[in-house]
C-alpha cells in the first residue's frame, strides 16, 4: 500500500482507495480518517513484525497530516483534501508531465526517478505520470529519492488544492489516538497530541454533551455514537 500508488510518494499521506486491483491508480481525495487509522496500522505492524520500515510509513503519515490537514488557530485537522484541483482536473496537484520533469531536474535526478515510475512507458493519466515506485528502492536510492521529493514537493506546493476544513469531533479523535500511539515513537509528536486533546475538551465539551465539530466558526450540533467512541479513544490514548 505504501510503495504503490495509493500513497502520495511527494507529499506523503495515502488517497482515499484505487480504482484498480493493483494498486496502482487512486481516487485523490484524501481524508483524515484514513490516515489517521493507517499510521496507526502501521506502528502497530512494525513492534509485531519487527519491520522498522513501517514505523517510517506511520512517522511519514502523521507528518503529511500535521503538514496539510491541520487547522493553525486550534491545532486540530481538517476532514479532507479534495481529488479536484482548483481548476477542476481530477489529480491534477499529483500528476506529472515526462517534458517538464526533465526541465526541472538535473539528468542524474529524472535518471531516477524514471526507474521507479517507469517513464519509458506512456502515462496511464491524461494530466501525465503518477509517482509511485514499481521496485522498491535501495536505502541510498531512497535517500536520493528523498532529496528529488522535496524538490517536487515546493513545485507541486504552487498547485491550489480545495480542502474540507470542517473539525469534526470523531475524527480528531481517530487523530489523537495516531499522534499519542506515534509520540511513544517520536516524542516530537506529544505537543501537536496535546493541542488536539485541549480542541476537543475544550471546545467540543459542552455541558448539554458532546458537539459534533466545528464549520466555519460554527458548532454542528450534537454528536452521535460513533464521535463519542472515537473522542473517548482518543483521550484514552
Amino acid at each position: 500500500m505504501a510503495g504503490l500508488g495509493l500513497y502520495d510518494h511527494i507529499g506523503g499521506g495515502f488517497f482515499r482507495y484505487t480504482v484498480d486491483p493493483d494498486w496502482l491508480i487512486p481516487h485523490f481525495e484524501k481524508m483524515l480518517y484514513d490516515n489517521a487509522q493507517l499510521a496507526r496500522v502501521y506502528l502497530h505492524a512494525a513492534q509485531v513484525l519487527k519491520q522498522p520500515a513501517y514505523r517510517d510509513t506511520a512517522l511519514r503519515t502523521l507528518d503529511f497530516m500535521l503538514s496539510e490537514m491541520r487547522d493553525a488557530p486550534s491545532g486540530a485537522f481538517i476532514t479532507s483534501l479534495s481529488a479536484i484541483d482548483a481548476q477542476g482536473r481530477e489529480g491534477g496537484v499529483y500528476l506529472w508531465d515526462k517534458a517538464a520533469l526533465q526541465k526541472m531536474l538535473a539528468p542524474a535526478e529524472f535518471k531516477l526517478i524514471a526507474k521507479f515510475w517507469r517513464l519509458e512507458r506512456p502515462a496511464d493519466l491524461e494530466l501525465g505520470y503518477l509517482p509511485l515506485h514499481h521496485t522498491v528502492p535501495s536505502r541510498a536510492e531512497r535517500q536520493r529519492l528523498d532529496a528529488i521529493y522535496a524538490k517536487l514537493k515546493i513545485a507541486r506546493a504552487k498547485r491550489g488544492l480545495p480542502k474540507d476544513d470542517k473539525l469534526l469531533a470523531g475524527l480528531n479523535g481517530l487523530a489523537l489516538m495516531a499522534l499519542s500511539e506515534g509520540a511513544l515513537s517520536d516524542a516530537r509528536l506529544r505537543p501537536a497530541a496535546k493541542q488536539v486533546r485541549d480542541f476537543l475538551v475544550e471546545k467540543l465539551l459542552a455541558p448539554q454533551g458532546l458537539l459534533k465539530g466545528v464549520a466555519q466558526g460554527k458548532t454542528l450540533g450534537l454528536a452521535d455514537l460513533e464521535d463519542y467512541a472515537y473522542v473517548s479513544a482518543g483521550l484514552a490514548a
